[in-house]
Parts: structure tokens; sequence; C-alpha cells
């Protein structure tokens, strides 16, 4: 079999809407601002207090301040435009940085439960009210937090990232609470552990998913919001196309999607040629939100019609 009049088209269409880079960068630095800072007063009281919940929540939070100013690192780089051989630039930085911060978000959790399971076997005593104080101080900031990042969140998997780190604080400051209440009136210290448990398991939660998107991006799956045979099926709707082959969909980054497909079709002239390509990549665009294709034209000549019909 013989194919005729090769050509490649790209088509550049609008990407889907992401936060400008220099937003989410401001948005990083207020984070790792006021964790830094909240870090520093939870190990002070953590280790007066000899509270594990507490100390938890800050070794999460001092792994927070690596991860963000990793991810802070290459929000920056991905700002950078596409040269030499980085022909897609630098935004596959963002999801090399998601997947060490969730992979460091599960070690922290073997770690707290490691150390919670230990205190279960031995326990010690716990100041409760400064847990308390310092536990409701960092869930209000947790929670101004949440507000900052939530907007945004699902559409960047760097502040995804952020923000699943600050929910998963937040609740464990909520959890901390819960145990320094019970510490204070019932004196029962074995709740500083439960609530260490419940922190760990939380953390574990909140990474899995971080870690899963990270590695899907990474091995070039097909986003989970679009269906390929769908996708296939709107390439072949149109009458001049006679067939889709190599048909590929992957993810750059957050809110980067790319298609490569060839087309068998009828023979055309150029300019029924690009007005197939124009329908095709405006159908793409608007059914899928697909920004970037790039669409191999490949003409049949007579001799070759049988050999698709079989």
């Amino acid at each position: 079999m013989s194919f005729t009049n090769l050509n490649f088209e790209h088509s550049h269409l609008k990407p889907t809407e992401a936060v400008p880079g220099t937003q989410n960068v401001r948005r990083l630095w207020i984070v790792i601002g006021l964790r830094s800072s909240l870090l520093l007063v939870e190990l002070v009281v953590g280790f007066w207090t000899h509270s594990l919940s507490l100390l938890a929540v800050a070794g999460h939070m001092l792994s927070d301040v690596f991860t963000l100013g990793a991810a802070l690192i290459a929000a920056s780089l991905a700002q950078l435009p596409a040269t030499g051989r980085a022909t897609f630039g630098y935004r596959r930085l963002e999801i090399l940085v998601a997947l060490m911060n969730g992979s460091i978000l599960i070690a922290i959790a073997a770690l707290i439960a490691w150390r919670a399971i230990e205190r279960f076997q031995a326990p010690e005593p716990v100041s409760a009210l400064p847990t308390l104080i310092v536990a409701a101080l960092g869930l209000a900031i947790n929670i101004l937090l949440v507000s900052l990042l939530h907007e945004d969140s699902d559409r960047d998997l760097n502040l995804r990232g952020a923000f699943l780190h600050v929910v998963a604080d937040a609740v464990s400051f909520f959890g901390v609470i819960l145990a320094a209440i019970v510490v204070y009136w019932f004196n029962w210290f074995l709740a500083d552990a439960v609530a260490s448990l419940f922190v760990a398991c939380l953390i574990c939660l909140s990474a899995l998913p971080l870690v899963w998107d990270s590695l899907r991006i990474l091995m070039e799956y097909a986003p989970p919001n679009i269906d390929v045979s769908a996708v296939e099926a709107v390439l072949s709707t149109n009458a001049c196309v006679r067939q889709v082959d190599k048909l590929h969909i992957w993810t750059i980054t957050s809110g980067q999607v790319v298609l490569c497909a060839h087309l068998a079709v009828e023979s055309l002239n150029a300019q029924e040629r690009d007005s197939l390509l124009l329908q095709l990549q405006a159908q793409l665009g608007q059914a899928f939100g697909i920004g970037e294709s790039t669409l191999q034209i490949v003409a049949l000549n007579e001799s070759d019609r049988a050999s698709y019909l079989c």
C-alpha cells in the first residue's frame, strides 16, 4: 500500500485556562511563610509538652516547607519559554515535584504511625493546655490557607499538592484539639497517640491520589476526563475521514493536554484539507478541551480504498 500527498498539520488552540504562573508563585510564597512561622511554634511547644500528635503535625509541616519550596522553584521554572531540546518548556517539572511531594507525605505518615505505636506501648504525660492553644492557632491559619488555595487547586497539580497539605493539616489540628481536650479533662494520655495515628492515616489518604495522578501523567496515560474512544468517534464522524490511526492523547502538565493522530481521508484539495482540519480542531477543543493537536493527513488513492474497506 502506498500513501500520497503526505501532509503534517499542527494546530495550537487556546489551552485550557490555567492559573497564571506569577499568581501561583505568590500564593506558594504566602503558604510557605505562614507555615514556616507556625512550624517553629509547633516544634518548641511539641517538645515542651511531649505531645506526639503536635510533633506529628510539625513533622508534616516540615516536609511541607521543603516540598513547597521545591514546588515554588518548579512553578518559577515552568514559566520559562520552550527552547532548544526542551520543546515543551519546563512545565513537566511541576509533575515531578508533585510526585516527590506525595512520596514524602507517605514516608512521613509511616514514621508518625510507628512513633504512635511506640506511645501505645509506653505512654508519656502530655501538657494539654499549651498543646490546645497551639493547635487552635494552627487550625485558624490553615483555614485561612485553605480559602486561599481552594479556588484554583483543581487546575494546577502543584497548587493541588499544597492544598492537600493544608487540608490534611487543618483536619489534623482538629484531631489534636480533641486529643488535648480529652487529656485535659480525663487525663487519658493515650488520646495523644490515637490522634497521631489519625494524623498519619489522613496524611496517607491525601498523598495517594497525588502520587497516582503524578504517575498517570508521567506514564502518559490519557486524562481520566477524556474518553479516547469518544475522541476517535468524533474524528471519524466527518465524511471525508476513512480511518483514524495512531491516536495518542496525553498530559504535559496541569491544563495542557496534547493529541496526535493519523487520519486517512479521501483525496482533497488544499482548501478542503484546511477546512477539514479547522473543523476537527474546533470539535476537539469544544468537546474535550484539547488545546494542542497534531493531525497527520494521509490521502487515499483509488487503489487503497479496497484495502481500507476490507
